[in-house]
């Protein structure tokens, strides 16, 4: 059951977004997705305890198994935003997160590019942005924003990469925890960044957050590997990273895998052997 406050306070922050709850789903993005080819026009926020077949970008697993952990999707039109806009969605998406959880929960937040958030060297959460396209038209005309939070729990049924990178944002949940606050002012502000997209004012907030700045990372490329130091995003949200010949290459999110491994490290350890 929905929480009848959440709905109150969704309904004075995005008042046509219909809102469903579920125990278990096998992706909250496969369900709003096949919700809203079969009811276009509609906007929906799907929340659930946990995913069976949860996903991250390029088909990688997303481990949603945890004893506590946050799975949510919101679907939305985006048939009046202009094209050259919609790949800032993800980014988007990780400044709302991080500044939720961070006024929410009062924990410190950094963020590897493009989609994953970090908390104490260790990844916290995923973003997965996929578009509903208009067979007619051919043009897309609603994206999906899939949010994977691990709150608290352990990774011992995960596959040994998973249990290497990735962390909680508590060891215990705390009994006061509620799951409400965090996700209405997400949506809070999510819902004013895209309402005005073309203005980018959550750039600052997401390289203010920005994992490596400064730091020599490797990165592939139609499988071959590259190395670089990051230097920050430009104003398409593109990573900026400066090679071995002092030039600056800029990545594109779709074109690049770029690990997260290289960024785990236990609490008081650096970076610095990257």
């Amino acid at each position: 059951m929905i929480d009848k406050s959440l709905e109150i306070d969704i309904e004075k922050i995005w008042g046509n977004l219909e809102i469903q709850k579920f125990e278990e789903l096998d992706s909250t993005n496969s369900y709003v997705k096949s919700y809203l080819e079969k009811n276009k026009g509609c906007e929906i926020l799907v929340i659930a305890d946990t995913q069976t077949e949860g996903r991250g970008r390029s088909g990688r697993k997303f481990y949603s198994q945890l004893e506590h952990g946050l799975y949510f999707s919101i679907g939305f039109s985006v048939e009046d935003t202009a094209p050259e806009f919609l790949s800032l969605y993800t980014i988007a998406a990780a400044s709302s997160l991080i500044q939720a959880i961070e006024k929410k929960l009062g924990l410190k937040i950094e963020v590897k590019w493009v989609n994953d958030l970090f908390y104490q060297g260790k990844k916290v959460a995923g973003i997965l942005a996929e578009a509903i396209t208009n067979q007619k038209t051919n043009k897309i005309s609603s994206l999906v924003i899939g949010i994977g939070i691990n709150l608290a729990g352990t990774f011992d049924d995960a596959d040994p990469l998973t249990q290497k990178s990735a962390g909680t944002l508590y060891q215990v949940l705390p009994e006061e925890f509620e799951l409400e606050p965090l996700i209405t002012e997400f949506l809070r502000v999510f819902y004013t960044y895209h309402q005005n997209i073309e203005n980018k004012s959550f750039l600052p907030v997401y390289e203010k957050h920005l994992l490596g700045i400064g730091q020599e990372v490797y990165y592939l490329r139609r499988d071959k590997k590259y190395r670089g130091r990051i230097e920050g995003i430009n104003e398409q949200g593109q990573l900026l990273v400066k090679n071995n010949k002092n030039n600056i290459e800029i990545l594109i999110a779709d074109e690049i895998h770029f690990s997260s491994e290289q960024f785990v490290k236990e609490i008081g350890e650096t970076n610095e052997n990257l």
